[in-house]
């Protein structure tokens, strides 16, 4: 039986050996180069926020860890909708450096307006 998968390289590799994909299969359903891919299912590189929703929408499920704090949360959202931090930020209306203090949790959200932090998150979503 195989471990469970911790890093996303392991998730991908997991789910391709499970499908009896080769790399350059999911590479072609992942719209990337295989060379990109492998460096993927090798950790040695990490994805583009661009292509976290088709890495969730090939694996089935979102392979980040669960968030614990409200700023692994937020980050935990922005990959799910394929987002950079600066394309987040701008629907927010933050600055990205300020939504960078957030997703490290070096600033806390509740120093942020809540009411006009909830209205942007709702809209996001």
């Amino acid at each position: 039986m195989a471990s469970k998968p911790v890093t996303l390289g392991q998730h991908l590799k997991q789910h391709r050996e499970k499908q009896r994909l080769r790399q350059k299969d999911v590479a072609i359903l992942l719209g990337i180069g295989h060379f990109t891919y492998m460096t993927w299912e090798k950790d040695q590189k990490s994805p583009f926020p661009r292509y976290y929703p088709a890495i969730i929408g090939w694996l089935g499920y979102n392979p980040q860890p669960m968030p614990l704090t409200e700023g692994q949360q937020l980050k935990h959202e922005r990959l799910s909708l394929g987002l950079t931090t600066k394309q987040m930020a701008s629907r927010l209306d933050f600055d990205p450096s300020t939504l960078e203090k957030y997703e490290k949790d070096t600033t806390k959200i509740a120093d942020c307006p809540t009411s006009a932090f909830d209205r942007q998150i709702v809209v996001i979503k």
